[in-house]
């Protein structure tokens, strides 16, 4: 039989005000035992010896103590409403947040499904106060997280997730929405996402900026819908001289900056109507701490929609 993976128990109740839950993920602590230790797990809180003889257990001078039991986890309630996360263990790094569906009956434990949207938030609005340097263009700027990706479908997004995050973008009233998801699509700007897109960029004012894909130098490689929506502006990866030289070591120095070979280009079957740009595709930001990294020079098209978004939302108000 496969391994299904940990096993978490979860309390889910309504406390008066809001929803609220708690989980026992007692199952996700290997066991703290001198070999353990010595391959590189954490140490026992508080110093000392200790060794171990069940799973998740701990023996500090001869006092037992269990990890990520119920009885000891603060409750959580929804993100939005207090701003709240966990992480199931040390040992994994994993940040989570909780979601309440169905009346109580449905509880979504939210995790990201990679690192591609902390990087891209960072880029925005890293605020390090003690180390401007690692600061994005926007420091302190207020984030919103839709996630539309499916973890179980290798973070594929899906119609409804799509549907549903830019429904609660209009309601908390962004002015700026970025999105890096694209692929190929049989027709161009039609179906109920892209209506949905639509009504937040000509009805609720907002700059929806979504990468135009990595599928250049071909002409007419652009996917959906950073590429092929008249509402979206699709952003495309540029490679300035200066850049070319310092993060790519060329033996020569380029006459000219130039977009990405990599970086997908128009025209498009609503060229007409339709604005692809290119912007900066490199940047300092920041990590998720599944990575154990802080900070992380990439270059590629999801950087240069970060950088994209601000100059657009700059654009706006001069």
């Amino acid at each position: 039989m496969d391994d299904p993976g940990p096993i978490v128990d979860v309390v889910v109740w309504h406390d008066g005000s809001t929803w609220r839950a708690a989980l026992d993920t007692s199952d996700m602590y290997q066991d703290y035992s001198p070999t353990a230790a010595a391959a590189g797990s954490d140490p026992a809180p508080g110093g000392g010896s200790s060794s171990s003889n069940s799973r998740g257990k701990i023996e500090i001078q001869g006092k037992p103590k269990q990890q990520g039991l119920l009885a000891d986890f603060v409750p959580l309630a929804d993100f939005k409403v207090e701003r709240e996360y966990r992480m199931f263990s040390k040992q994994d790094g994993c940040a989570y947040a909780v979601k309440v569906y169905d009346n109580g009956n449905t509880l979504s434990i939210v995790v990201d499904a990679g690192a591609h949207g902390t990087h891209v938030a960072g880029i925005v609005a890293a605020h390090f106060p003690e180390d401007p340097a690692a600061n994005g263009m926007a420091p302190g700027a207020q984030i919103i997280s839709c996630k539309i990706g499916d973890s179980r479908l290798g973070s594929m997004e899906t119609g409804t997730g799509l549907v549903r995050a830019l429904i609660a973008t209009m309601d908390a009233g962004v002015d700026i929405i970025n999105m890096s998801y694209g692929e190929p699509a049989a027709r161009p700007d039609v179906g109920r996402a892209i209506e949905v897109a639509a009504e937040a960029v000509n009805k609720a004012g907002v700059i929806f900026v979504a990468s135009a894909g990595n599928a250049g130098p071909a002409l007419s490689t652009v996917g959906a819908p950073g590429g092929t929506s008249s509402a979206l502006l699709g952003i495309g990866a540029y490679v300035s001289p200066d850049l070319a030289e310092a993060a790519h070591s060329l033996r020569e120095k380029l006459d000219h900056g130039q977009q990405y070979t990599w970086s997908s280009r128009g025209p498009t079957a609503v060229s007409y109507q339709h604005r692809l740009l290119a912007y900066i595709a490199c940047w300092l930001s920041a990590l998720c701490l599944v990575w154990l990294l802080k900070l992380l020079v990439a270059t590629g098209k999801i950087w240069s929609l970060g950088n994209s978004a601000i100059g657009a939302a700059e654009d706006q108000h001069q």
